[in-house]
């Protein structure tokens, strides 16, 4: 009953250049995706190690600025 949460970059179209940031929640191998309703270009988005590249570091701190 292990359960995991991984951030992935869900894109409409392979060719997209623009994808919804989302959070992967596995539960007993059943995956449940929820949206954080942030777009993000793909090439700040790491798709090897799941998170965001240091170039685009402004961006969060200025998301969590705003929500806090």
């Amino acid at each position: 009953m292990a359960i995991s949460f991984t951030p992935c970059l869900k894109k409409k179209f392979k060719t997209d250049k623009y994808g919804i940031i989302n959070i992967r929640i596995t539960n007993n191998r059943k995956s449940t995706y929820i949206s954080l309703k942030e777009k993000l270009h793909e090439r700040f988005w790491n798709e090897n190690s799941h998170e965001l590249s240091v170039c685009s570091q402004t961006k969060v701190d200025f998301l969590l600025d705003s929500v806090s």
